[in-house]
């Protein structure tokens, strides 16, 4: 099977990969051949005797979900590991101010947009002219209805944290989701979590929730929370969970 079938037989069965392509060689003996692909679990194709050097580079892509190159790799070549996966879903739960500008940068981000909102006059398309669907239900069969996996960033911006909980007990279930982001002060998410663990929840659950949702950066305005929100996705993202904690500790 040549490079383009496996890559098409990779795509359709939703399995992410890494194109593994060098374009410049530096080293007498190596010529350009025809690129490798890396999976989580096999690599097809070789390249001299830098193909195992190559998959372990290429799979911090696979970590991050990201593209990059590397100028002079093992001081022989230059390499580009393009990434291929699934795109990343943001799912807005609730479409009140915050979620318009979120939805906006989402976009420019090239996430898929899902916004749920059970107020027909609030979940309009004039409002959200990016988002892939918008779910004009109540907030929590949105959440048991919508498939959520580790592609998923659910931000919880409800009106009143009225449904807050039952909301979070969905995720909770599924576990699943690569971050749940809840907009509240830090007295409502004291309150909302001394009733989770009235009901059986651990610390170490919670703990998974990123609340009060986004980077401390002293916004105020809707375009400054979105902006800490989506901030905080993709420190998460490229920077990983331990970074962000130790940013929202400061």
């Amino acid at each position: 099977m040549d490079r383009i079938n496996e890559m098409v037989n990779l795509l359709q069965n939703g399995i992410p990969f890494v194109l593994v392509k060098v374009y410049e060689v530096h080293q007498k003996g190596l010529c350009i051949q025809s690129p490798m692909l890396v999976t989580k679990d096999e690599i097809l194709g070789e390249y001299f005797s830098y193909t195992q050097d190559l998959a372990l580079e290429a799979r911090k892509s696979l970590e991050k979900s990201k593209s990059h190159s590397c100028k002079n790799f093992s001081q022989a070549f230059d390499v580009c590991f393009e990434f291929f996966g699934q795109q990343k879903t943001l799912l807005i739960v609730g479409a009140g101010h915050i979620a318009v500008p979120l939805c906006q940068m989402a976009h420019i981000l090239g996430f898929r947009i899902i916004v749920v909102d059970d107020r027909k006059e609030c979940a309009q398309r004039e409002r959200f002219p990016h988002a892939s669907e918008i779910l004009v239900t109540a907030y929590t069969e949105g959440l048991k209805k919508y498939p959520v996996d580790h592609n998923t960033y659910v931000v919880l911006v409800t009106p009143g944290h009225v449904y807050d909980k039952d909301c979070l007990k969905i995720l909770l279930q599924k576990q699943e989701a690569a971050y749940i982001g809840m907009i509240c002060s830090r007295r409502r998410k004291e309150a909302t979590w001394k009733l989770l663990k009235d009901e059986g929840y651990s610390q170490d659950q919670l703990d998974y929730i990123y609340a009060p949702i986004g980077l401390p950066t002293g916004g105020e305005t809707p375009e400054e929370i979105a902006l800490s929100i989506i901030s905080e996705i993709v420190a998460l993202r490229n920077k990983g969970e331990e970074w962000v904690r130790n940013i929202r500790k400061k």
